[in-house]
């Protein structure tokens, strides 16, 4: 019920839209949005993994083969937020992730699956089955405040995905075997500081150190979503 009650308050362009609900019982509410369908983002980007560079269609540059640029896919989030975070209270996704980021026939992003966002408060910290691993702030994994710059350092990630167009730490998740301590090791040093995702010499200047700057430890140190929204906007019209 929470999440249908937070969906039925949003309504932004970059957002997918609530459409309505339906049931059978009480029990079973389910939740009608708008379909999208190009589907997520993190299947385009396996997608494109899976190519020779030299035959991918998605870029950070606008490009004659494509209809979507990875810049376009980051601002479009970037604009979501925007919108989350201008709430008072501010309302945090706490589940940002090219997963749940969808596409319309017009390759727009929006942003999808509020089923664990929340309205902040200011004894707001981490509860269980609050994000995925790969994607939380430091500070979150220590127990601290989950504020809207959470989010931020999840957007930071997004953007190594669309980088790399893999998962964040793929690298290290494949050495281990057992997935349940690989995402143990990756916690611990993501909150220790010691670990950040990945990203190739093929990303923008500007935009690899806006990636840096949302994934900065100190969460004082990372951009408000409206600087981040401008500057991805400002790096897109050079691009």
């Amino acid at each position: 019920m929470n999440e249908i009650r937070l969906c039925a308050r949003l309504e932004h362009p970059k957002i997918v839209k609530f459409i309505g609900i339906a049931w059978s019982t009480l029990h079973d509410l389910a939740v009608l949005s708008e379909f999208m369908p190009r589907g997520d983002v993190s299947s385009l980007l396996k997608k494109e993994g899976k190519k020779h560079e030299s035959h991918r269609v998605l870029h950070w540059h606008t490009s004659p083969s494509s209809s979507i640029t990875k810049t376009q896919i980051a601002a479009d989030v970037a604009d979501a937020l925007v919108y989350l975070h201008s709430f008072q209270p501010t309302i945090i996704h706490r589940d940002l992730k090219s997963k749940n980021v969808l596409l319309s026939d017009t390759w727009e992003a929006k942003l999808s699956d509020f089923g664990i966002s929340r309205v902040t408060s200011l004894d707001d910290t981490m509860t269980s089955n609050v994000g995925t691993v790969a994607w939380i702030a430091p500070e979150v994994l220590t127990g601290g405040r989950y504020t809207e710059k959470a989010d931020i350092y999840s957007f930071g990630v997004l953007l190594s995905e669309l980088d790399t167009t893999d998962a964040p730490y793929a690298n290290l998740m494949n050495k281990s075997k057992d997935a349940a301590f690989s995402n143990a090791r990756i916690a611990l040093m993501v909150s220790e500081g010691t670990l950040k995702p990945d990203f190739t010499n093929r990303m923008p200047e500007g935009l690899l150190t806006l990636a840096l700057e949302c994934l900065a430890f100190d969460e004082a140190d990372r951009p408000t979503a409206m600087a981040l929204s401008y500057k991805i906007h400002t790096i897109a019209k050079s691009l």
